[in-house]
Formats: structure tokens, C-alpha cells, sequence
């Protein structure tokens, strides 16, 4: 009897120690990072084969093919944490060596491709054949700072040369990789082209078009040049044409609204009356961020209008 109560006894902190694996909430809190890790590139025979990459990860993740590699499938094509999945080909009867990329996502985690390679029926017992495309081959950027990304699918090494107004997140490698495309701003008021250029081992040159958009130029003009005006007091409009920001000043005797602005926009002036028997002219001035100085001359008639004589027109001339 004793005998099997020291092994329930036993039993017990056992199960008590096993326990310490499990999290322990302390009130703090920790977030950890998704990661995925994969077997190396596949080369299969031609006649037919299976393989297995190895998915080494923390997180649920998802396996997909090129939408033309019906002769490859994967089980299973989902799954969590680690495992491994089957890779199988049919029997490559083409004649010639083909390949497929396989990409592997998951969580945050940065994705992850494998290439797999099956040669033809008459590679069987020889080398698979050196192979390097890209896609796309041209990318279009805006006038500012921007990226974009093409794809290298490879089963070589690989270098890359490009225009000095941008940069690639990776210049050599082997094997498929995302090459994102970095550009500068163009000051320039001219389109600028260029060209990455691959240069692989045993492969044609492969090439990808970049191309970017001048600089937009600068505009602020006005729909008029000249603004008359009655004595009286009077408003008259004109259209300001702008893709930057803007202000106006005019002379004191005048208002505008709105006194500042950007982009495009219709102006009003107002002119107060014009008590003197004397024709007043000014300018109003727009000023442009980056802009050249557009100038509106307004001018306003005499006041013609009879009026009772005051103290000033008796005064002698000094």
C-alpha cells in the first residue's frame, strides 16, 4: 500500500513540474515577432519526383505556386509552427528544363520563395540549365521620392548595375528574390529613363526599364492684367490659376478676398469710393511659393460728383 502511495506522491510533482513551461502573467506583457525559415531551392528529376522543404516558423502560414506550374503540387499548401510539406512533380516529357516559384507568407513575417527546378527528360542525369527572369520590366515612377518592386526568379547567382538617381534594396544574390527600387526626386522639368541591368551567371542580360516623371513646373498667373474702376465704390473679380500657395496685396484704398490661397481660385476687389477729384492707379501683387510675381494694375476714375466746398479749398497754397 505504501509502495503506491509514494508513486501517486511522485506522480504529483511531476505534474507540478511540468507546469513551468507555461506563461506566468506578471502584469507585463510581450509581443513576439513572426518568423518564417525555409529548406534551400529544390531540383527535381525528370522522370518524376517527391521532395520536401522544410517550413521552420512561429505562425500560421499559407504556400502558394506560379499560376502556370500545374505540373507541381504541395501538401499541405497551409499550416502552422513548424513542419514539412511534400513537394511532388509529374514526369517533365517537354523537352526542356522548367521551373517554379513557390512563395510562402505568414503572419508579419517577411515572405519567403523557394525555387524548384525539374529538368528534362534529357537532363535527367545531367546538370538543370541556369535560368533568370524578371518581372515586370519596366516600372514608372512620380516626380518625388518613391519605390517599387520586380521580381527575380533565378536558380544562379546575380549581379545588378543601375542609374545613380536610385537605389536597390539588394545588388547580388542567388536564387529568387523582391528587389524594391528606390528613386530620388526628379528636379528636373525633363521625363528621365534608365535601366537595371542583371547580369547572371551563364544567362542572358536581363533588363527592367525604370522611368520617371518630370518635375511638375511651378504656376500662378491671373486672368486680367488691369482692373478699372468707377468712382464709386465697386467690386470686380479675376480668376487666379495656381497649383501652389499664394498671397495678395494691394493698396490701401482696395480689398481683396481672399487675400491668400492655393491652388486655383476666383478673387474679388473691392474699391472704397474715390472722394478726390483726381484718377488713383495701384497694383495688386500675387506672390506664389516658388513662383514669379504676377502684378494687376487697378484704376480708379476721378470723382466728378459735385460737392460742397470745405475749409481745405480755402486755404492758400502753400
Amino acid at each position: 500500500m505504501k509502495k503506491y502511495i509514494w508513486l501517486v506522491m511522485i506522480a504529483c510533482i511531476a505534474a507540478a513540474c511540468g507546469g513551468g513551461d507555461d506563461a506566468i502573467d506578471d502584469g507585463g506583457s510581450s509581443i513576439s515577432k513572426d518568423y518564417i525559415n525555409v529548406t534551400p531551392n529544390l531540383e527535381l528529376l525528370a522522370d518524376g519526383q517527391q521532395a520536401e522543404i522544410r517550413i521552420s516558423a512561429n505562425c500560421n502560414w499559407t504556400v502558394t505556386k506560379d499560376a502556370d506550374a500545374s505540373w507541381l503540387s504541395i501538401s499541405p499548401s497551409t499550416g502552422s509552427n513548424t513542419q514539412s510539406i511534400a513537394i511532388t512533380a509529374g514526369k517533365n516529357a517537354t523537352g526542356a528544363s522548367r521551373m517554379a516559384i513557390l512563395t510562402i507568407k505568414g503572419g508579419n513575417a517577411p515572405e519567403r520563395k523557394v525555387t524548384v527546378t525539374q529538368a528534362a527528360a534529357d537532363e535527367a542525369s545531367t546538370p538543370v540549365s541556369k535560368q533568370l527572369t524578371v518581372s515586370p520590366a519596366i516600372l514608372e515612377f512620380e516626380a518625388g521620392t518613391s519605390s517599387a518592386t520586380f521580381q527575380i526568379a533565378s536558380n544562379t547567382t546575380w549581379k545588378i548595375t543601375h542609374p545613380s538617381w536610385c537605389n536597390l534594396s539588394k545588388q547580388e544574390g542567388s536564387d529568387s528574390e523582391t528587389i524594391t527600387v528606390t528613386v530620388e526626386a526628379n528636379n528636373s522639368y525633363e521625363e528621365r529613363t534608365g535601366q537595371i541591368i542583371l547580369n547572371g551567371e551563364d544567362v542572358d542580360l536581363k533588363y527592367v526599364t525604370i522611368k520617371q516623371k518630370a518635375k511638375v513646373a511651378i504656376q500662378l498667373s491671373a486672368s486680367v492684367s488691369q482692373l478699372e474702376f468707377d468712382y464709386t465704390a465697386e467690386s470686380k473679380n479675376f480668376d487666379v490659376t495656381s497649383n501652389t500657395t499664394w498671397t495678395i496685396n494691394c493698396p490701401e484704398w482696395c480689398s481683396v478676398s481672399p487675400a491668400s490661397g492655393s491652388n486655383s481660385a476666383s478673387v474679388s476687389v473691392t474699391v472704397a469710393e474715390n472722394e478726390k477729384a483726381e484718377e488713383r492707379t495701384g497694383q495688386i501683387v500675387l506672390t506664389g511659393n516658388g513662383a514669379s510675381n504676377v502684378s494687376i494694375s487697378i484704376v480708379q476714375k476721378a470723382n466728378t460728383a459735385p460737392r460742397e466746398p470745405t475749409e481745405d479749398d480755402n486755404q492758400p497754397p502753400q
